[in-house]
């Protein structure tokens, strides 16, 4: 029987998920093997209706003392977890309310992610822990808390590496508030204990504890202006990330074939904003081989939410539903541009991208084989790439 807390949690009882729950590990524990697939098979297939109750279902028991449990739950993870939003609930389970469910998501990650995504759950569960306990003692963390939360959908944006880092940045962001809350706390004692001497010396006593507890206040309210920082290129990631997928599927939705006109014939505004892209490249290009991704993300970021937002007005988008073939070349030479100057800072989602919207106008198997600046210039040209 699921324990009460777990019943009467996110999963209603009389739900469907709820009764599998009920009876979840005498089915899995049983000797009978028909017995157990049945089991899965049923949850498998509610996972399509319920994916978020059935994998928090399933990580509540994962670390089942039963070693056939285990391996059935094992099972039916790895395989609803090929659901996009069964990978998010796993993912968002790190930070669940119920220890259960955080500790099978932190046992299961590196069967679905594979084993360098280890030291993500092991970090995340760290810092977990170390936010929680600051919190008791009152020490400002909000802003950890949202590098945390920035931190799952980097990785879920299959950037591992620098998910790992950012998880990582948080855990130390937490332990030196900690250690510095406490040496504040030793050092307002110790201020304490020489009250009476100070008093002696002629100090208003008033006065002096009203310094100390401006100092408190001061402490709390304080900003850190690193972490904030490191907010905001997360951020600013991951609008650059929504803006290359919208621009994908605009491409998709407009452009049927890849366009090929010559430069002269482009209109205007389309061969001003052409020019304005090389221009920008040019920028990222230099900041890449300064070692300096941040700041090209910022240029990129720029450009598509200034000067792509005063391009993309009604005229263009009328001109793209009449066919327009210089405003379609002019959105998927800009489409595939981006994507490949960005693909050495976020190279899992720019792969992803291209599978999805570019590759069948594009031909080449990977945005890494896609040529550039070269494809600019044979577009712009209105020549055809060699493969």
């Amino acid at each position: 029987m699921a324990p009460l807390s777990f019943r009467l949690g996110r999963v209603a009882p009389r739900s469907e998920t709820g009764k599998i729950a009920s009876i979840l590990v005498e089915s899995l524990a049983s000797p009978l093997a028909l017995e157990r697939r049945r089991m899965e098979n049923r949850v498998i297939t509610l996972a399509k209706k319920e994916p978020i109750a059935v994998v928090e279902m399933l990580l509540h028991f994962y670390d089942s003392d039963i070693e056939r449990v285990r391996d059935s739950i094992k099972s039916c993870l790895l395989e609803i977890s090929k659901m996009f939003e069964a990978k998010e609930t796993i993912i968002e389970s790190l930070t669940n309310s119920d220890k259960n469910i955080r500790k099978g998501a932190k046992l299961i990650i590196p069967d679905i992610w594979g084993p360098p995504s280890t030291p993500y759950s092991t970090l995340f569960e760290q810092t977990y822990q170390m936010i929680q306990i600051a919190k008791e003692k009152d020490i400002p963390v909000e802003d950890i808390e949202t590098l945390m939360d920035l931190s799952k959908q980097t990785f879920l944006d299959g950037e591992s590496m620098k998910a790992i880092n950012d998880i990582g940045t948080c855990l130390e962001f937490v332990k030196r508030r900690y250690k510095n809350s406490e040496s504040l706390k030793v050092y307002i004692a110790d201020m304490l204990k020489l009250s009476p001497d100070i008093q002696k010396s002629g100090v208003t006593i008033v006065n002096f504890n009203e310094s100390l507890k401006t100092v408190i206040k001061v402490s709390k309210k304080r900003s850190f202006d690193f972490t904030q920082e490191v907010i905001d290129q997360r951020i600013m990631e991951m609008e650059l990330k929504d803006q290359l997928r919208s621009m994908g599927q605009l491409v998709k939705e407009t452009v049927r074939i890849r366009p090929v006109i010559e430069m002269a014939s482009l209109s205007v505004k389309d061969e001003r904003l052409i020019f304005r892209m090389a221009e920008v490249f040019e920028s990222v290009n230099t900041k890449n081989l300064s070692g300096n991704p941040s700041k090209s993300i910022e240029t990129l970021h720029e450009f598509l939410f200034k000067d792509f937002e005063w391009y993309y007005d009604d005229e263009v988008i009328t001109r793209l539903s009449e066919g327009d073939m210089s405003a379609m070349l002019t959105i998927y030479m800009l489409g595939i541009s981006v994507l490949k100057v960005v693909s050495s800072i976020i190279p899992s989602v720019s792969e992803e991208i291209y599978q999805k919207y570019y590759r069948d106008l594009e031909g080449s198997v990977s945005i890494y084989t896609v040529m550039w600046p070269e494809l600019v210039m044979e577009l712009a040209k209105g020549m055809t790439p060699e493969k």
